[in-house]
């Protein structure tokens, strides 16, 4: 089993990857865009019907929700390392029942989920990309990470997703709290596939630019997956970042080649531009955080425009942004 860790907005993203493919997909996309099968247990809702109503139709619901989708329910017992078979237990776990009514009153309904992850899945075929999983379930615990892999299928806490202001997040720091919004949720399943199935190769020669320019391609692969997308959504940045980024960007530039930023071979230093933060420290307390994803994403858009057709699943080939001069064939300067 290989167990990997990929930073995203403020949380730890868990992937436990096995290499089984999974077999059997069941459900279908009713949206009218895709006709994509979805395999989705909606276990999150489910539970917190049951905690909310505690009558034989939640009961019987929940139940059922259960018996259909044994294979994910179990998944999500290994990771929270309780028994499988006693699925009500789950429902007692504190955190089940402190986020339940919000689970109910505020997440995305079945279809909704459902809909979204049928036209990611259809978009990621269009370019290129053969996803790790087709499978999928909502969860709630108590646990730091938002998404979780395991066994071909993904888990989704939605309590990490209930809104920005919610009290649950009173102390997190903002840009944490940025990240807490059911939009959010949607690229950070996009982010999670992509980056699973296109890990980052470092190579003897990787510098700064060439983890710039992966980190860029993986925000241009949420554009392209999630609909009606937008680079401040994609980068996880309000309106307001996204304008003094776009309003200083060639100085960041400027900085970045006048310190010898670019060709630096530190991988601290790397992830310091792109990792989530309150600021980009290497620049400046005044730059949003993860900066040089905005500036790697810049580079990638810059060589779509002499590349139109360019596919995600070459974007994110080592081939592409782990060339020696990735710039050589960039016309970036900035702007």
């Amino acid at each position: 089993m290989l167990k990997r860790y990929i930073n995203m907005k403020g949380y730890k993203i868990s992937m436990l990857l096995f290499p089984a493919v999974l077999a059997g997909i069941c459900g279908c996309s009713q949206s009218g865009t895709s006709d994509v099968a979805v395999d989705y247990a909606d276990f999150a809702r489910y539970a917190a019907e049951l905690v909310l109503n505690r009558d034989v139709a939640s009961e019987e619901a929940f139940y059922n929700e259960v018996e259909s989708h044994k294979d994910a329910f179990r998944a999500m017992a290994e990771v929270l390392d309780i028994d499988s078979n006693t699925p009500r237990d789950w429902t007692q776990l504190l955190a089940v029942r402190g986020f339940a009514k919000d689970i109910d009153s505020i997440s995305p309904t079945s279809q909704r989920v459902e809909d979204m992850l049928a036209y990611l899945i259809q978009k990621s075929e269009n370019e290129g990309v053969k996803l790790p999983v087709k499978r999928f379930a909502s969860v709630i615990w108590g646990k730091p990470q938002s998404i979780i892999f395991n066994d071909s299928c993904m888990l989704i806490a939605f309590n990490h997703y209930l809104g920005s202001e919610h009290p649950a997040y009173a102390s997190l720091d903002n840009y944490k709290r940025q990240s807490k919004t059911e939009n959010a949720m949607t690229y950070d399943i996009a982010e999670a596939l992509m980056a699973t199935q296109y890990p980052y190769v470092k190579s003897e020669s990787s510098s700064v630019i060439n983890r710039l320019i992966y980190e860029g391609a993986l925000i241009e692969a949420k554009m392209r997956l999630v609909r009606n997308s937008s680079q401040a959504e994609a980068l996880g940045y309000s309106d307001e970042q996204l304008k003094w980024l776009k309003d200083n960007e060639k100085e960041i530039w400027n900085k970045m080649v006048s310190s010898k930023m670019l060709f630096d071979n530190s991988a601290t230093l790397a992830e310091r531009l792109v990792s989530p933060a309150p600021f980009t420290a290497p620049l400046s307390t005044d730059t949003p955080g993860r900066a040089g994803r905005f500036i790697g994403h810049n580079i990638v858009k810059k060589y779509i425009e002499t590349n139109p057709n360019i596919k995600v699943s070459d974007l994110l080939k080592p081939e592409f942004y782990n060339k020696s001069n990735p710039l050589a064939d960039i016309p970036y300067t900035g702007n």
